[in-house]
């Protein structure tokens, strides 16, 4: 399997671009839905029927990225919502480099769907794929992270 893939829990994957145009990957574990978390990279499978949510965010502190992220989060947690808890799908969550993005993304589906505290879903993840959030050193989205879930 692409060795930039992590599962994060059943049925739910976190990657960089790699693991996004693993052809075996998407077969093997079959992938039902992406949350594409780049402005520009190819939804390489939504012609085979994979179903894709783009959050068409740059990996910056720019103001205009961090309103970006703030104004999908809730779109974005909802799509695995309904996809992966609800319908069961098999998901993947990629940006870059899976670090960042992407990471924001599932720990704060963590955070309302899984009843994780901030510094627990931070924890958990960092366990399954260390690369995340700089092993916890850096986050880009800190703030939309810490107060996702009051």
């Amino acid at each position: 399997m692409e060795e930039s893939v992590s599962q994060i829990i059943d049925g739910l994957w976190l990657s960089g671009e790699g693991g996004a145009q693993s052809r075996e990957f998407f077969e093997k574990e079959n992938i039902k839905g992406v949350v594409n978390c780049t402005p520009s990279t190819l939804n390489a499978y939504a012609a085979h029927g994979i179903e894709y949510l783009r959050i068409p965010v740059n990996d910056s502190t720019d103001k205009e990225d961090l309103e970006l992220m703030d104004e999908y989060i809730d779109l974005a947690v909802e799509w695995l919502r309904v996809h992966h808890k609800l319908q069961g799908l098999n998901v993947l969550v990629h940006c870059a480099q899976g670090i960042q993005r992407s990471a924001t993304v599932v720990c704060c589906y963590l955070q309302k769907h899984w009843g994780l505290k901030f510094k627990e879903a931070v924890e958990f993840m960092i366990i399954r794929r260390q690369a995340v959030f700089y092993n916890g050193d850096k986050m880009t989205f800190r703030s939309l992270l810490e107060n996702y879930v009051k």
